[in-house]
């Protein structure tokens, strides 16, 4: 089976290289990157290449990839232009059965055949998503290079964005973080974490299962970065219906083509399914129990009804068939999300309008939504709905949490100029004293 393993360590993945940044003697930080923000590499069999006519993964033009060898995929502009059927089929995923270490049977979602996608590793993955191109699409490339400037030794525990959600690949996930934390703290004290948009929510998950005691002495302090956890209106159109560019904010834009083709390959990715408003940690709704989200002609969707609304919609838009199984898959792992049991600073956006409703033109889901509704947050999750899990959050007897707003949109906000200049604070614990001395 050609599995995507990227965090897996098995014999059949080959490390991505990596020119970490690094300073040895600096303090360290853990940085955990969120959905569309670490480039990916692909691995095709030779036979399968994209360039052979009749496979599976054909492209429109001659692909830019070396044949059975790691080649950048996402994003490779390049190749986004030359041969984007290639580019969706091999970031498209498909069901599978997989047994998790317990014995428990799950439907994961998981390469095709012939098929490897690993994460680009280290701080060079997630600082820009097309790594040593001439042209840098930035991601968080404003904050690692002040960090780097600072003399901070920065660890990016990287993983492959499309699968979170997927209990198999959150398993291994889970077992890489606590290596990759542990090892970076050895016997010297505890070290901050930064997670941005879905990397919040990894960070979150992977603190809940490893459990008070192992967070206390690994970690100090985390810092959480537009976080999405809570569940993001624009997300759900973006299922099934509308590009790439919609939901990631990414700095650039695809061609069309690529674009009409990706709503496909999206719909199989998992990581949508999260951002979808649920309860957190199977108690918390962040929203009114009563708002719809969704309005068709005949029915309204809340944050209570995600379940029937993945379900209806996948009855009638063939492409989102899997999001009804992906759904039920996270719900096993979202239910065991807690509040960090460390210092906690959450760093969210306003000022920007942001979508806080979808209203669909029929009950079939065939014609694309429309954001019929916008509140105040960062473009990408509502203002309202963060503030609104921390004060719950707030309410934990082990929690130490402390809101930052900033006017900046979802995507700058880990690597514009206001959050680079706050976050270096947040980690030496020099703003909490400001702060506090007012």
């Amino acid at each position: 089976m050609g599995g995507c393993n990227s965090n897996t360590g098995s014999a059949d993945y080959e490390a991505a290289p990596s020119s970490e940044v690094k300073n040895p003697n600096g303090p360290k930080v853990i940085l955990i990157h969120g959905m569309a923000s670490c480039a990916l590499d692909s691995f095709v069999e030779p036979v399968e290449c994209g360039c052979i006519r009749g496979d599976d993964f054909g492209c429109a033009m001659p692909c830019s990839y070396e044949r059975g060898k790691w080649d950048q995929t996402w994003i490779n502009v390049e190749e986004a232009v030359t041969g984007f059927a290639r580019l969706v089929n091999v970031l498209k995923l498909e069901p599978q059965e997989r047994k998790l270490k317990d014995g428990t049977v799950c439907t994961s979602m998981d390469c095709p055949r012939g098929v490897k996608v690993r994460p680009y590793e280290g701080v060079e993955g997630i600082s820009q998503l097309n790594p040593k191109e001439a042209i840098p699409i930035p991601v968080w490339k404003g904050l690692t290079d002040e960090l780097d400037r600072l003399g901070w030794n920065m660890t990016a525990v990287n993983y492959d964005w499309r699968r979170w959600g997927d209990r198999a690949m959150i398993e291994d996930y889970v077992a890489k973080f606590k290596a990759r934390v542990e090892a970076e703290v050895g016997d010297g004290p505890a070290v901050p974490i930064i997670g941005h948009s879905m990397g919040c929510t990894v960070v979150a998950y992977c603190l809940s299962v490893l459990g008070t005691e192992w967070t206390k002495r690994y970690v100090s302090r985390t810092i959480l970065v537009g976080m999405v956890l809570q569940g993001s209106p624009k997300v759900i159109g973006a299922f099934g219906h509308a590009p790439i560019t919609f939901v990631a904010n990414l700095p650039f834009s695809l061609p069309s083509a690529v674009e009409n083709i990706v709503t496909s390959t999206m719909s199989t990715w998992p990581c949508l399914i999260t951002t979808f408003p649920s309860k957190v940690g199977g108690t918390t709704l962040a929203f009114e129990e009563d708002y719809p989200f969704v309005i068709c002609p005949t029915k309204k969707y809340t944050g209570l009804d995600m379940e029937g609304l993945l379900e209806e919609m996948g009855k009638k838009v063939e492409r989102t068939q899997c999001g009804i199984q992906m759904w039920k898959e996270w719900a096993n792992v979202s239910s065991r999300i807690k509040p960090p049991c460390v210092e906690t600073h959450v760093i969210y956006g306003k000022g920007f309008e942001t979508a806080a409703q979808l209203t669909f033109p029929d009950d079939d889901f065939q014609g694309l939504p429309k954001v019929t509704r916008h509140e105040d947050g960062d473009d990408t999750v509502t203002a309202a709905s963060t503030e609104a899990l921390c004060k719950a959050w707030q309410q934990d007897p082990l929690t130490d949490l402390t809101m930052h707003p900033l006017e900046v949109d979802h995507q700058n906000l880990i690597q514009g100029p206001l959050s680079v200049k706050l976050i270096p604070k947040l980690l030496t614990g020099e703003a909490q004293a400001i702060e506090a001395a007012k």
